[in-house]
């Protein structure tokens, strides 16, 4: 019933990756109407932080999976532009 009820209020927001996403649907609609941990003033900063802090991996095949596509595009890029391809590695010039 909370998470067809949370649905139907969600569905018709637009979405926005900083302020409306699917962090803030778990997050105000079904956390804080289900009171999860005693806790209820969930939002985007606080499962953040929760995720952040006490998470933990399944298994280690979910972090090759999780960082695999990022050190493949950054490898290419580092072939193909060499260090010019992000500002937030030095050049090797």
């Amino acid at each position: 019933m909370h998470l067809r009820k949370s649905t139907r209020e969600f569905q018709h927001r637009s979405y926005n990756l900083l302020t409306c996403n699917c962090h803030s649907f778990v997050a105000n609609n079904n956390l804080n109407r289900l009171g999860y941990g005693g806790f209820r003033k969930w939002n985007v900063v606080n499962l953040a932080n929760q995720i952040l802090f006490k998470g933990r991996w399944v298994n280690r095949a979910t972090i090759v999976r999780t960082f695999l596509p990022f050190v493949i595009v950054s490898a290419i890029g580092l072939m193909v532009g060499g260090g010019l391809s992000s500002p937030f590695w030095p050049s090797s010039h």
